[in-house]
């Protein structure tokens, strides 16, 4: 009998000590997901798409701006421009390049007009989004010291900068989406941009109806 009651004591004894240690040590939580989706729909430019809320907490938009649309991250940003209406043109010269016509123009205006100066050498590579080739431009400048020479979505204060242009052709449309990042970026951030591209919707402007 006492053989009996000392396990009882026993058991109580570890059955508090068990409550004691996972009330100073609760069960770990499950971890926070950092995969919050929204949908974001711009009748300026007349493109929906769906991005992390986690990795771009805000959206400017700007018809004003270099890039009228602008999702903004910790230490880059996602630009979107749209030059309409060269479906004709694509039409009537199949055979050219514009993707590079067009990247030469860019290069030529940071460096040239904007006094920016490269890093290292400009590589462009090709994506592909809805079956349809486009094109990756990457550029590291130096900015000049001169405000008056940096292009206003540049924030002021980097000394250099790390260009991403993704050029694609959808329709009658060329778009640019640009990484503007104080660093050079991870893979892994350029396959979401063109998971973006691929997956967005592209619809007409209110004001071209």
């Amino acid at each position: 009998m006492p053989r009996k009651r000392s396990n009882i004591k026993i058991k109580v004894f570890a059955f508090i000590v068990l409550l004691i240690f996972t009330g100073c040590n609760p069960l770990p939580k499950a971890e926070k997901s950092f995969s919050r989706e929204s949908l974001f729909s711009s009748e300026l430019l007349g493109i929906s798409f769906r991005y992390n809320t986690d990795e771009f907490p805000e959206v400017i938009q700007d018809i004003s701006s270099e890039f009228p649309v602008i999702l903004q991250g910790d230490g880059y940003s996602l630009g979107i421009k749209k030059i309409g209406g060269i479906g004709d043109l694509v039409a009537k010269e199949p055979d050219k390049n514009f993707y590079q016509f067009f990247s030469g123009e860019i290069l030529y205006e940071f460096r040239d007009k904007n006094n920016m100066k490269l890093a290292e050498q400009e590589t462009i590579e090709e994506f592909t989004a809805k079956s349809r080739k486009g094109a990756i431009q990457f550029m590291h400048f130096v900015m000049p010291e001169e405000q008056v020479y940096r292009p206003k979505f540049i924030p002021p204060e980097l000394k250099e900068v790390y260009l991403y242009y993704f050029h694609f052709i959808y329709q009658s449309d060329y778009w640019y989406f640009a990484i503007i990042s104080e660093k050079k970026v991870d893979r892994a951030l350029i396959n979401r941009v063109i998971k973006l591209i691929d997956e967005a919707s592209f619809t007409q402007p209110q004001n071209e109806n």
